[in-house]
């Protein structure tokens, strides 16, 4: 009896810890659980809370009870130990089951997937049969070189390893790296080392094979499915099956902006994909492959140059190293400019692949693409700033393109397109392909042209606010313009044009369009509107630093018109004084200004006679002749004054302020400077203003030692100089800072800062700040004792200084050549070369 009493609470016991086993086991689970499962289990705690009750209810009786009872409850003991089993089988068996189908289930996906995948190859490649070889040979290796990748590798491991179940989507365009991060996100997170000899597809399967408790699924160029006509809803469902089953994680690599089907996909890299490379990383990884040659090495900025028309982008970057193995960088350069995108491959032409050719990889996405999104996509790329302020511009500009929104969110998700802020832009080679290999209509061309012929008549502001609002358009206006005057050149091209050559920023741009408008005038016998125009280009020409173009022109133009008014030959006269000037030949310069003068003192022209005064004031300045500078400058001061020209009046009292401060009369002069500036400011006139800037710096630095803030005004001053193009103003900062460098005895970073100043203003052909540069640079070679550097180098400057009759700077130079003979021990020369500085 007693022994019956134990069976029973030791039965009970047993089924009482199963039953709560099971509901632990399914705490907060419900949802997630299979409803037939959890019928099964409900079932079963039924029948074992009944065999429990029973056992109770024998396990409690009274002693007498017991004895009576005992064979029976002996049997019943024996037939709920006999239910318990049966219970237990039935539900191993039910369980059994369920795992079968679910194993069927995944099983099914897997064929389904595949089926999908096999019906998308064999559409597109008419592939018959896919063996294990043939996969290995397709799964590409493991780059050696992942620069300015190792952000994105450790993001997308650390969230794979992070994450019982995860799916990682990998997304871009063509050739941006997507395959190459997936590789080496596995690899690393599964912690493989490759052996040698072994291919990273047999890699992965023997380290899949013998581990089973995750698995971790790529599903790599997933757009080629996802994309076809028939393949999305098979690829959406089975991938919604796969994602049931809670040890399998899945990583895409696909082009486009968002993961398939309804998952939440973790997005690698930025919002829109993965992001194209640094200049670093892309210079970093050129060099990887074609090491570091002589001709490279001796050319960062080609290199940088080169990959910048690349855009950056990790195939492009890889397959232009290739050729820069056996090509000169100048040659590669060269070889963009006339074959595009045709440069981009390896191997044979007719053996390619999307691994070896940007083409072919571009046109795997275009073959995805219906006609009218082709059609946006042929636009966008045609114009070099791409769509800026799409949401504005973009049906403006092409208003009768049918779709346009459809045909734009199909492109954005195709990748071939991205957002840029609120542009829409394509990568380089993307465009250049498109370019090369398709054409806009006729009519697009003429919507695009209609929209920008009417948006400049619209514009308003100085030329610094109309600069601002013209700015992200003006590579596609010049393009347009261009394309179309080709054609035939029609009024609206031509005022469309002199809009544009209000803002000085655009003159290289600009410049272009005068091109063909010049050779169109003359045929239409418009004589004025020709001379015109030449006088456009001539003041475009010199703002570039291209003086001899400038003054040819100008001779032309007296040459060609001799009965040109008084005016205009007084006008070709003073930009002459003006070229000859910049030319350092100040005695041509102040030669042909004092006749300018008085031609149009002849004709009554105060605003000529007061610029003429002006110019010969600044010559006089330059020349160190700060008195008569001061008179002829307020002279043109007050000339400027009577007409109420508020820009000759800037003008001036920013020249009288930069004398001042040559004549250490700071506090007067940086009071004028930033008057100056002032005015500037309010007319739009960013060059002058920014010219105001760096005198300020020079005076901080030269006669108040004022270290910090002279760097502060002048770095500002270069930063401007670069944003409106304008190469003397850079060259000039550059010499402030190295002069600056020498005076707090950083001589080493001087000569690197002066003699980069001094390529700047060679290039320029400024001969003056050529030799103003170089001067400084012999002092601190001889102040060195470097005596041999410093008298080639001397002697050079002094050869520019007899070129532009400076007698003070050919003096100066000889006293000092007569120090360094004297420290050298060569007395009687350096006696000679004193006296010889003395006459």
């Amino acid at each position: 009896m007693k022994k019956n009493k134990d069976s029973c609470f030791k039965i009970a016991e047993y089924t009482f810890c199963l039953v709560e086993g099971l509901k632990s086991t399914l705490e907060g689970k419900q949802d997630e659980v299979d409803s037939t499962l959890l019928k099964d289990i409900q079932m079963f705690e039924v029948e074992l809370n009944s065999v429990r009750d029973r056992l109770i209810k024998i396990a409690n009786r009274i002693m007498g009870k017991r004895f009576v009872h005992a064979l029976a409850d002996k049997e019943t003991i024996a037939d709920c130990e006999k239910q318990i089993k049966n219970c237990l089988d039935q539900f191993n068996l039910y369980s059994n089951i369920h795992i079968r189908q679910g194993n069927m289930l995944l099983l099914q996906g897997q064929n389904d997937l595949r089926e999908v995948l096999t019906k998308v190859q064999a559409d597109s490649h008419n592939q018959l049969e896919v063996t294990y070889d043939k996969l290995e040979k397709a799964t590409p290796v493991v780059p050696r070189n992942l620069s300015g990748r190792e952000k994105l590798i450790k993001q997308a491991v650390e969230h794979i390893m992070r994450h019982a179940q995860t799916f990682l989507a990998i997304l871009g365009p063509g050739g941006i790296g997507k395959t190459a991060l997936a590789l080496v996100g596995i690899l690393q997170c599964l912690k493989i080392q490759v052996q040698k000899g072994e291919g990273q597809m047999e890699t992965l399967s023997n380290y899949l094979q013998t581990n089973t408790n995750h698995t971790l699924l790529i599903l790599d160029n997933l757009e080629t499915p996802w994309y076809s006509k028939e393949g999305r809803t098979g690829v959406r469902r089975v991938l919604e099956k796969l994602a049931m089953f809670e040890h399998l994680s899945i990583v895409v690599t696909m082009r486009g902006t968002d993961g398939p089907a309804d998952l939440e996909w973790f997005k690698l890299g930025a919002e829109t994909g993965i992001p194209t490379l640094s200049v670093d990383a892309a210079r970093e990884m050129f060099l990887s492959i074609t090491g570091h040659k002589p001709d490279l090495l001796q050319n960062p900025d080609k290199i940088d140059e080169l990959l910048k028309k690349m855009d950056f982008v990790p195939l492009a970057v890889k397959l232009i190293a290739q050729h820069a193995k056996a090509i000169p960088i100048q040659s590669l350069l060269q070889m963009w400019t006339e074959e595009k995108t045709a440069v981009l491959r390896e191997g044979r032409v007719d053996d390619h692949d999307r691994l070896t050719s940007v083409e072919h990889s571009i046109q795997l996405s275009v073959k995805l693409l219906e006609k009218d999104t082709l059609e946006l996509l042929k636009i966008i790329s045609f114009l070099p700033n791409g769509i800026p302020l799409w949401i504005y511009n973009l049906t403006n500009m092409l208003p009768n393109f049918k779709n346009i929104s459809t045909s734009l969110r199909n492109l954005l998700e195709s990748t071939l397109v991205f957002n840029k802020g609120e542009d829409i832009k394509t990568l380089a080679p993307i465009r250049e392909y498109i370019q090369k290999e398709y054409q806009v209509q006729s009519k697009d061309l003429m919507s695009l042209e209609n929209f920008y012929i009417s948006w400049l008549k619209t514009l308003s502001g100085n030329a610094q606010a109309m600069q601002e609002q013209v700015q992200p358009h003006i590579m596609n206006m010049t393009k347009i313009l261009n394309t179309q005057m080709e054609k035939s050149i029609k009024k609206e091209h031509i005022e469309a044009v002199k809009n544009l050559s209000k803002i000085q920023k655009f003159n290289p741009f600009v410049i272009e369009l005068i091109e063909p408008i010049l050779k169109y005038l003359p045929v239409r016998g418009a004589s004025e509107l020709f001379i015109e125009f030449q006088f456009l280009k001539i003041d475009m020409l010199m703002w570039m630093g291209k003086w001899e173009g400038a003054e040819s022109i100008v001779h032309n133009i007296m040459i060609n018109n001799k009965s040109i008014d008084q005016e205009i030959s007084a006008g070709c006269l003073q930009i002459l004084g003006k070229l000859y000037g910049k030319q350092s030949k100040f005695r041509e310069a102040i030669e042909v200004l004092l006749q300018a003068q008085r031609q149009f003192e002849a004709i009554g022209k105060p605003l000529g006679v007061a610029q003429c005064l002006f110019l010969i004031g600044d010559i006089y300045h330059l020349h160190s002749k700060y008195k008569p500078a001061i008179e002829l400058l307020t002279k043109a001061q007050r000339e400027f004054e009577k007409i109420g020209h508020s820009e000759g009046l800037a003008q001036c009292l920013q020249k009288i302020g930069h004398v001042f401060g040559l004549q250490s009369k700071c506090s007067e002069a940086i009071k004028m400077l930033f008057e100056a500036k002032e005015q500037f400011d309010k007319i739009g006139s960013t060059l002058e203003a920014t010219f105001c800037t760096e005198l300020i710096g020079g005076i901080y630095y030269r006669q108040l030692g004022k270290y910090n803030e002279a760097t502060e005004m002048i770095l500002k001053a270069e930063r401007q100089y670069k944003e409106i193009e304008y190469p003397l103003g850079v060259a000039h900062c550059l010499r402030s800072i190295g002069h600056m460098h020498y005076i707090q005895g950083k001589e080493s970073e001087a000569v690197k800062t002066l003699l980069e100043a001094h390529g700047q203003f060679e290039k320029l052909g400024t001969q003056w700040h050529v030799a103003w540069s170089l001067q400084l640079i012999w002092y601190i070679y001889g102040m060195q004792g470097r005596y041999d550097e410093a008298t080639k180098m001397l002697t050079k400057v002094q050869r520019y200084f007899e070129k532009i009759g400076y007698s003070l700077g050919i003096a100066h130079g000889l006293l000092f050549l007569g120090e360094i003979y004297g420290r050298q021990g060569r007395h009687s020369e350096g006696i000679e070369t004193l006296l010889m500085a003395q006459k």
